[in-house]
């Protein structure tokens, strides 16, 4: 008899337990459908780094283009904080390459895979802010100048609100061209409604504090 109850306790408690881990396992499924990414993967093509959310097919496309020396593809990739990673998919691009080849190898990686694009935003460090000068759209749902180089032919670019810059002009003493023109690039953003931020940063410091302080307008 006293087997039997022993029987019937542990059969319970095994019933009761698989029902617990049923509704467990289901509500998680549950949970992950339409939701934000957990994670991300990163890999390379034709010369970018590509950071893609897991489990999605559909994107918000974020270009970053990083500066000389140090501020590689890699090292710019170490800059971004994991709530863009987990919400963009994510191309990486030296400084060398210009928006037009950028974008045709973006346009090439989404037709590939069969992924679509919901709105595409720009980033660009230093050398790389010439990238995003060349390639600035008012349509763009976001545009970042993170202490930019700049030329003469992007001084009266018609920036809009989507547009934000960090810089610290005091960096530039060395290129005095560079120096001239970029509060006139600072003074065209703050006209057209964008965001303007000067600092008082290392030139190598200044990427990372932009995506801190200013990412929360990606999201």
């Amino acid at each position: 008899m006293e087997k039997k109850k022993i029987y019937l306790y542990a059969s319970i408690s095994f019933a009761i337990t698989s029902v617990l881990v049923y509704f467990l396992l289901k509500s998680k499924t549950f949970a992950n459908v339409g939701s934000k990414s957990t994670e991300f993967s990163k890999s390379s093509y034709n010369g970018l780094i590509v950071v893609k959310p897991n489990n999605k097919t559909k994107f918000e496309v974020l270009i970053v283009f990083g500066g000389m020396s140090y501020a590689d593809p890699e090292w710019m990739y170490k800059q971004i904080p994991r709530e863009v990673l987990l919400n963009y998919l994510v191309f990486i691009a030296p400084y060398t390459k210009s928006y037009t080849s950028v974008r045709d190898i973006v346009n090439s990686y989404m037709k590939s895979n069969g992924y679509d694009e919901k709105s595409l935003s720009l980033v660009g460090f230093s050398a790389g802010g010439l990238s995003v000068q060349s390639g600035y759209d008012r349509s763009m749902k976001f545009v970042g100048l993170i202490d930019p180089s700049t030329k003469s032919q992007y001084a009266d670019i018609n920036f809009g609100k989507n547009t934000h810059m960090v810089y610290n002009n005091s960096n530039w003493g060395a290129y005095p061209n560079i120096k001239a023109l970029q509060p006139k690039i600072a003074n065209n953003i703050s006209n057209g409604g964008g965001m303007v931020e000067e600092v008082n940063l290392s030139h190598a410091s200044i990427p990372k504090y932009f995506f801190k302080t200013h990412s929360k307008y990606l999201l």
